[in-house]
Formats: structure tokens, sequence, C-alpha cells
């Protein structure tokens, strides 16, 4: 019985050894959503989701909730120079089954860019800031705008689906010919004069009208999950099989 036992330690330190290198984490998984839908203040929320494929018995050890959305170059006013308004995304609700992520990132601002004078000829930075105008974008950003852990939610419930909700906030309001003060709006005739040069039959409406819209492109969950190695199984059989040997010996 001695030498069985002895002989036996070798087998369950191999074991322990093929145990530790192989508790390495697996490739990441990817579930993704279908791209490209508008999402504007006069549509209201935007709600999708991603089926996953629940991982019990496995492990999750992080999953990543990404979501990639872009400039939308409709909202450009004639000539193209001036975009208005702002792209703000504001993700609402991340839930999976009846559990809710909490703690939700704050409002993004799409393809951001700033009003430059220098392409104007005029400084109304503070203005057209407030006015929720910029210059159009020319790279859109290929970085995710919302990038969450939701690892805990997911681990909470595991329902295999992942929903989530944008929306685009009226946050600007349209751009009329006068201040409130009554006087001349020089972001109205700014954004006129620019149209002018590209149109020169080109009329003024009584109000530029601001919509805030944005393009959503895509989600992504991406999940790594641990599997159980299969040298815990062959160390968990040797120690059965002690176990078994010590009790016949008894007997």
């Amino acid at each position: 019985m001695k030498i069985k036992c002895i002989s036996s330690i070798p087998v369950l330190s191999v074991a322990l050894l093929l145990s530790f290198s192989n508790s390495t984490i697996a490739e990441p998984l990817t579930f993704s959503t279908l791209p490209t839908t508008l999402v504007s203040e006069t549509t209201g929320p935007y709600s999708d989701s991603i089926n996953y494929t629940p991982f019990s018995p496995n492990t999750l050890t992080s999953a990543t909730l990404k979501i990639f959305l872009s400039d939308d170059v409709s909202s450009f006013f004639p000539g193209g120079v001036i975009d208005a308004p702002r792209e703000i995304a504001r993700l609402t609700s991340v839930t999976d089954g009846s559990s809710a992520l909490s703690g939700l990132p704050a409002d993004q601002e799409v393809d951001p860019q700033s009003f430059d004078p220098s392409i104007h000829g005029v400084d109304l930075s503070a203005i057209a800031t407030a006015a929720g105008v910029e210059n159009p974008s020319v790279l859109p950003s290929t970085a995710p705008y919302f990038n969450l852990d939701v690892t805990d939610l997911i681990n909470d419930s595991n329902s295999g689906t992942l929903s989530f909700s944008l929306s685009a906030p009226d946050l600007f309001a349209d751009i009329l010919p006068e201040t409130p003060s009554g006087l001349p709006n020089p972001v109205f005739q700014l954004i006129f004069a620019e149209a002018l040069l590209f149109d020169p039959n080109f009329v003024a409406p009584p109000v530029f009208t601001v919509t805030e819209d944005f393009l959503f492109s895509r989600a992504e969950l991406e999940v790594v999950i641990v599997p159980i190695p299969a040298a815990i199984w062959l160390f968990g059989s040797s120690i059965i099989g002690l176990l078994y040997v010590g009790r016949n010996k008894r007997a």
C-alpha cells in the first residue's frame, strides 16, 4: 500500500502542474448587433439587444459592452461647412433579463469638432457652442463611444440577452434670425453667409431647425471565460482513487 501511495504522488504532482499551466484565459468571444441606425430626438429612444450563449458551467471572467457611433452627416447646413447641432449620445439603460446596470456613463459627443474661427473668419466660438454649432467631422472615430464593464451584470443574470437603449437628448434650440434681446443672431447670419457661398440663390428660412441625432453603428459584447482545465478532472480522479484504495485497505 505504501508503494502505491508513493507512486501516486508523481501523478498528483503532474496533475497539479497541468492544472496551473492550463488555467490560462481563453480567447475572447464576440457577439454583435447589426449596424447603422439613425437615433434622433424626434424618434425617441433606440433600443437594441445582443444575444449571447449563457456560459454556465464555465466561469465568466470579464464581459465588455462596446457601442460604436458616428456623426449624422445629414444634419449639415447647406454647403457642409457648419454642422448643427453637436451630436450628443445618451446611454439610458443596459439590462440583462430583469437586472439593470447602475452608474451609467455621462453623455458622449459624437465626433466632436470645435468651432474654428480660422475657417469662418469670425470668432463666434462661445455663441456657436451655446447654439450647438460645430465644424463638420472629417475622420469619424473608430473607437467605441461607450465601453462598459458588464461582467457582474451578466454573471448575476446570464439570461442570454443583453439589452441597451440610446437617445439623442434635446439640448439645443433652433437657430433664429434674432437673439432673445432682438439683435441679429450672428450664428444665423454666419450659416446664411456660408450657404450663399455654395448657392448664390439660397434663401434663408425663417428658422434653421436643429434636430439632434447621430448614427448607431454597431454594438459588440466581448466576453472572456476560463474553462475548467482537463487536468483538474485528472487531479480529482487521482484523489478519488487514493481514497478508494485507502478504504479497501482498512476493510
